[in-house]
């Protein structure tokens, strides 16, 4: 919404918004309720309600202002987000404090997001220098930024194909 606030397009932001609203009250009772499924319905019908205003907001981005989206980059982002949150299913049988499980997963799910972007080239170089010069304005997060940005460029430097000369 804040894409459209920033072009003065603020009936966009509300019409879309308002979509995801629609979506809840709809969908809440009638998949909690009618559809019997409870909490697992709720959850669906708030998943929806994001879902929705999401894909609303992306018709008008390109009806009305020819904003285009990068499918095979969304793609890469969603699988490897899938995958990430994968790696902390693995090893549930760990005995821990909840609050110490959360930290392990998040940390094995940034981990493994983290890696698998440049690796994958979801992220590039001139992406990763646009997110570093932002964030040196900011000194304290900048510093807290730095050894992931550094560690990412570290992974795309890895993945960088060297020239080979032809054997012919």
């Amino acid at each position: 919404s804040a894409f459209f606030n920033g072009f003065g397009r603020t009936k966009l932001t509300m019409l879309m918004n308002g979509s995801g609203a629609i979506t809840l009250l709809v969908c809440a009772p009638l998949f909690s309720m009618i559809f019997g499924l409870g909490v697992t319905g709720l959850i669906l019908a708030t998943f929806l309600s994001y879902f929705v205003p999401w894909f609303v907001g992306t018709a008008f981005a390109k009806s009305f202002m020819g904003a285009s989206m990068n499918l095979k980059a969304n793609g890469g982002i969603l699988f490897i987000s899938g995958v990430s949150y994968a790696a902390t299913l693995i090893d549930q049988r760990i005995s821990a404090p909840p609050e110490l499980a959360l930290l392990l997963n998040a940390a094995v799910f940034f981990g493994v997001y983290l890696t698998l972007a440049p690796l994958t080239h979801i992220i590039t170089e001139p992406e990763i220098n646009i997110v570093d010069t932002m964030l040196r304005e900011s000194r304290f997060i900048g510093r807290l930024f730095t050894p992931i940005i550094r560690y990412q460029r570290l992974i795309l430097s890895l993945t960088r194909r060297k020239d080979v000369p032809d054997s012919n």
